[in-house]
């Protein structure tokens, strides 16, 4: 006789969306910190603190200075995006092909 077991799919649907959460507050605190007082003197201890994480969380997601400069960048351009698809596809400040001069 053959016994097979039922498998339980398991899904880390609100693991992941909480630690998308965590990268977001952690990466929204970095660009604060960056805007107010600079790269340089923005500390591991202080984007802890204002993502209201604790420090070894914040190296988890972001070991180095590179990682935290890259999630910067990436916040940025996406800002970009959202507000070039909310314009419609243009960009303000870029002319359109049909217009003319």
């Amino acid at each position: 006789m053959v016994v097979e077991k039922a498998t339980r799919t398991y899904r880390m649907s609100r693991r992941a969306d909480a630690m998308e959460d965590t990268r977001r507050r952690i990466t929204e605190a970095i660009v604060e910190l960056h805007g107010s007082i600079g790269p340089a003197r923005t500390t591991i201890a202080g984007i802890a603190e204002t993502a209201g994480v604790q420090r070894h969380t914040v190296y988890r997601y972001f070991p180095t200075e590179e990682d935290q400069l890259a999630a910067c960048s990436a916040h940025f351009w996406s800002g970009i995006r959202a507000r070039i698809s909310k314009a419609g596809g243009r960009s303000a400040s870029r002319p359109s092909a049909s217009r003319t001069r």
